[in-house]
């Protein structure tokens, strides 16, 4: 048997041991891309359910502390009628005809006025004013056109 080479044939055992190591192989690194789905699915749940939980603990924490959510938080001036004229009289809400809202940017010297009349109550919103720091007062102003002093100065800072 010259030039002929014999090639042994595998055994049974041998297949059988290399589809033993062979075969978890495949079966554990087609695990893997799919648990990696998997698990990026679940960490983008994750994420999700994270951010909802902050949410809704932040909106009860505003909720507990009797804010609203920024989006519709406007500065509002609020006061209160005076009840008595300079001069120690009654006043009653009826004789006043409206209130002056005095304000100037706090670099500014010289105060603008905004007529606000007493049907729309003791409360202004200030959305319509730019970002700035502002000075704010009030008067009111009978039905004769006498205007009672100043409040004292507010200040406020619109962002």
């Amino acid at each position: 048997m010259t030039g002929i080479h014999s090639r042994s044939r595998p055994t049974l055992s041998a297949i059988a041991f290399s589809l033993c190591l062979f075969l978890p192989l495949v079966l554990l690194t087609s695990g893997c891309q799919q648990d990696r789905e998997h698990s990026k699915a679940a960490s983008a749940d994750a994420s999700e359910v994270s951010q909802n939980r902050l949410d809704n603990a932040v909106s009860s924490l505003q909720n507990t502390l009797g804010q609203q959510p920024l989006e519709t938080v406007r500065p509002t001036l609020r006061w209160e009628a005076p009840a008595t004229r300079e001069d120690g009289s009654r006043l009653y809400i009826s004789d006043i005809k409206e209130f002056r809202i005095y304000y100037r940017l706090r670099h500014q010297v010289e105060f603008k006025a905004i007529s606000h009349p007493v049907s729309r109550g003791n409360a202004f919103t200030l959305n319509q004013f730019t970002p700035g720091a502002y000075l704010f007062s009030v008067t009111a102003v009978d039905r004769e056109g006498r205007e009672s002093r100043r409040s004292d100065g507010v200040p406020v800072d619109l962002i």
